[in-house]
């Protein structure tokens, strides 16, 4: 439409739209209504009642805003013109009640302006999204990892309004997190390599964020407030195991046609040794009782391939089992390199030694082509606070020479003539002797009274001796028994060449107990200290045995290994010969990553070394873990509106 003004001065226009639906009056020369913007209080909410605000800025020559609003999911059959409120300043707005505009997803207002010479001028149009449901995720990875080496896992959210997932790990003993990722870019899922601490279980758990504030967790230690639960699968458990230990030499396997391996059985008491006498039919008895409820843990490093099932975990029973003598079964087992292990042993026992049964915790043994026996014979805890020397009367001195306790003062005996084992022809010179104590024993006669010259010494002592051939009267707490042989002690004579030496040959009775002497006897094998089982490290730890001599020599520790040249002295414990013997390993000495399995034996000047503890496995970790890969995005949709 055109219009030809041709004169000068007033004219009025007028403009009708027939539409029912809009009515605009353009009046020349008058003002008309503007605004500069509209806003809504948030783009997302995550509110399904309770108050929303919209707001018309720079808004200028109105009288009256309006604000027609309603929810797309279901088009306009909740569509609401709400009265704005001037707020000054060129601002209006209008704060409406969610819960009149219900539904999920986008909610529209527009804004008009009126005054008195216009009607429903556009300001501007925005629109919101309500979104009251949370977000999901899951997790995912291997199941088991193998410590020391680096496992990836992976978090993946879901949700209309996704923006950003976490992941997390914590030991499922206690709850101790550590992040493993965060992504905060499209398309919001995150993985990242976990290297666990030690051996045992974890939960690997994701969280996940959408715009409308929405947050959820997978933690399985609970839920926090203002959270809700991710939902099923968004934690994984994960099981740390040892690195099986490579057997040296590798045994090579004949190929064989057979498709399925034969399967074999681990079984074995867990029990209280009484007798000494381990006999696999007669444990588990009432004077051997069972040690129940006792987890043991199987480490599997099979020579053949694997069947369907391992069994890595059991629990003693308080009973034998599976028709076996034996209160623990692993079934069905095949030929490998195993060992077993008590992760917790009976409180005040300890695993029964003798020369003959050997037995530690661990026990490593190998499966050919048969079924195994493995025993955890336990007796109780003997003190360790003084060395394996003979217990003596406490009241009185031990004689080295022949544990014989010697009398400490002078007063004249009282008690009943005991006759000595052994008669000597010649008398000697000197004090007088005489115990305190009046005997209860037995009197034992020597079957033997051996012979000799006159042994005349070399100097005259102050005092004159008053014993006799026939033995002094000796008065003790407790039977006077005669030596054995083997510890009497031969003087040697002060006279000329040729003087034979004096050698009685005492008779020994039945019960006299056999004095232990302080010679060269065997050693024992090391109480392995430090460092633990099967630890992972990336520093050198220091190593320590205890070790002790029953002799009472200066004794050491020697420490070696597999891996060359890992090997060194611990340092030695002076008589009586027992401590800890410690060694600090020389920081060039071990410097690869691996597992190393070491041993430990006993040394001293003068006896032969003990037996080799049982080996235990370190592993040593330098290198960290690999730089996790860049994440990815894959660009899904794009909405325009």
């Amino acid at each position: 439409m055109r219009l030809l003004l041709c004169c000068f001065g007033f004219y009025l226009i007028f403009l009708y739209n027939p539409s029912e639906s809009s009515h605009v009056k353009a009046q020349y020369g008058y003002p008309q209504p503007s605004c500069s913007g509209v806003s809504p209080e948030s783009t997302f909410t995550n509110k399904s009642s309770g108050s929303f605000t919209v707001t018309a800025t720079g808004v200028t020559n109105a009288t009256r805003v309006k604000f027609p609003t309603w929810s797309e999911i279901f088009g306009q059959d909740d569509l609401i013109w709400h009265e704005g409120i001037n707020q000054g300043g060129g601002i209006w707005n209008y704060t409406m009640e969610l819960y009149q505009h219900p539904g999920e997803g986008l909610i529209n207002t527009d804004v008009y302006m009126d005054n008195t010479w216009f009607t429903n001028v556009w300001c501007g149009a925005i629109d919101f999204w309500r979104d009251t449901i949370p977000p999901t995720c899951t997790t995912s990875g291997p199941a088991t990892a193998v410590l020391c080496y680096s496992e990836l896992y992976t978090g993946t959210g879901s949700d209309t309004n996704l923006n950003g997932v976490d992941v997390y790990y914590s030991p499922t003993g206690s709850e101790s997190w550590t992040a493993v990722c965060s992504n905060r870019a499209a398309p919001y899922n995150c993985s990242g390599n976990i290297n666990f601490p030690a051996v045992g279980t974890y939960y690997v758990t994701c969280n996940a964020f959408d715009a409308a504030t929405n947050q959820c967790t997978g933690n399985p230690f609970g839920v926090p407030v203002g959270w809700s639960f991710c939902g099923a699968g968004s934690t994984t458990t994960v099981t740390v195991v040892t690195p099986s230990p490579t057997p040296t030499p590798t045994y090579t396997p004949t190929p064989t046609n057979t498709p399925t391996p034969t399967i074999y059985k681990v079984s074995g008491w867990i029990y209280q040794e009484t007798n000494n006498q381990i006999v696999q039919s007669e444990e588990g008895n009432p004077a051997e009782p069972l040690f129940s409820g006792r987890t043991i843990d199987i480490n599997i490093q099979p020579i053949t391939p694997a069947p369907t099932t391992y069994l890595s975990s059991q629990v003693s029973s308080g009973s034998p089992v599976g028709g076996l003598n034996a209160n623990y079964l692993f079934d069905p087992i095949d030929n490998g390199f195993y060992s077993l292990y008590l992760p917790v042993t009976p409180a005040g026992y300890q695993l029964y030694n003798s020369e003959t049964e050997r037995n530690t915790n661990p026990q490593i043994f190998v499966v050919i082509n048969q079924d195994m026996v493995v025993n955890f014979p336990f007796v109780t805890i003997l003190p360790t606070n003084t060395p394996p020397f003979p217990t003596l009367d406490p009241t009185v001195t031990p004689n080295r020479i022949t544990n014989t306790p010697i009398p400490t003062n002078t007063p004249t005996p009282t008690g009943p003539t005991v006759t000595p084992t052994e008669t000597p022809t010649a008398t000697p010179t000197g004090p007088t002797v005489t115990p305190t104590a009046t005997p209860t024993g037995p009197t034992v006669t020597p079957t033997a009274t051996p012979t000799g010259p006159t042994v005349t010494p070399t100097s005259t002592p102050s005092a004159t001796s008053t014993v006799t051939p026939t033995g002094p009267t000796i008065t003790t707490t407790r039977p006077v028994t005669s030596p054995t042989p083997t510890s009497i002690w031969t003087p040697t004579p002060t006279t000329g060449p040729g003087t034979p030496t004096m050698t009685p040959s005492p008779t020994v009775g039945p019960g006299t107990p056999t004095p232990t002497l302080f010679g060269c006897q065997v050693l024992p094998t090391p109480n392995i200290q430090s460092p633990g089982w099967n630890i992972c490290t990336n520093s050198v730890p220091q190593f320590s045995a205890g070790v002790s001599d029953p002799g009472g020599n200066y004794v050491w520790a020697l420490f070696y290994s597999n891996m060359y040249p890992f090997a060194g002295m611990g340092s030695a414990q002076s008589p009586p010969g027992y401590g800890n013997s410690v060694w600090n390993v020389p920081n060039n000495m071990i410097n690869t990553s691996g597992t190393y399995w070491w041993s430990v034996f006993t040394e001293s000047p003068v006896c032969p070394r003990s037996k080799d503890a049982s080996a235990v496995p370190i592993n040593f970790d330098f290198n960290g873990p690999p730089k996790p890969s860049a994440p990815t995005c894959t660009f899904l949709s794009q909405s325009i509106s």
